[in-house]
């Protein structure tokens, strides 16, 4: 698993490497501020927006990670609450002696 893992790594890279050399066009990126655009490489604005992509999407997954948690946290509280009060021989199934 370990070399399977170094194998995509080391792909990544290079078609990291490979997209930065192919693509060195200067563009124009607006960041909403009434002054001039930044120009910056094409592929560094790519990443750019694919890293901050990536950055918003952890964050949106850790709230709703967060938010479950707390709910799980909140229902384990009141089963243990709940627990004196449940009569286990009346929730179990007969026992059959016979066999």
């Amino acid at each position: 698993m370990r070399i399977f893992s170094i194998i995509i790594s080391a792909l990544i890279v290079l078609l990291v490497v490979t997209f930065t050399v192919l693509n060195t066009t200067v563009v124009p990126v607006d960041l909403l501020i009434p002054e001039k655009p930044i120009m910056v490489n094409f592929s560094l604005a790519v990443m750019l927006a694919f890293g901050l992509g990536a950055l918003l999407g952890m964050l949106a997954a850790s709230l709703v990670i967060l938010k479950l948690k707390r709910t799980n946290n909140r229902l384990e509280k009141k089963l243990l609450k709940a627990l004196p009060n449940i009569d286990m021989k009346a929730t179990l199934p007969p026992v059959n002696r016979d066999v």
